[in-house]
């Protein structure tokens, strides 16, 4: 039978150990930051399309109001395009509120518009201040 070094062995063994740590190190590390920067990302996105979603009801209330009280062609534009948005994003049960609104305003009854304007300003309030 071959008789075993032993210094070799140990430090045949030490310099195995001194290669393949830093290598396994950087694996995890690495590994760690892809995690890292996946639930920034994620959060980042999450934060802008709630940001996103606060601006489209804001810009709808603004422009709603500005129309039903001016009734100019640039609010009705605006109002227009934020109508289609936020028919996108609010809770089921306030869509037919938004629909009436938007024939309302189209109609130019005034005195109905606001009425309702304040009612979805009202329903709507609880929903922005959670984004």
């Amino acid at each position: 039978m071959p008789e075993l070094d032993l210094s070799l062995t140990i430090t045949s063994i030490i310099a195995i150990c001194a290669l393949a740590s830093p290598i396994i190190t950087t694996l995890i590390n690495n590994h760690h930051q892809k995690s890292i920067r996946k639930m920034d990302y994620v959060e980042s996105e999450k934060t802008k399309q709630l940001e996103q979603k606060r601006d489209v009801f804001e810009n709808y209330l603004q422009y709603a109001g500005a129309f039903v009280h001016r009734f100019d062609l640039e609010s009705l534009k605006n109002f227009g395009m934020y109508s289609a948005r936020a028919l996108c994003y609010v809770p089921e049960d306030m869509l037919d509120d938004m629909k009436k609104l938007e024939i309302l305003i189209l109609n130019r009854d005034q005195k109905e518009a606001i009425i309702l304007l304040e009612q979805i300003s009202i329903r709507l309030r609880p929903i922005l201040q959670e984004l």
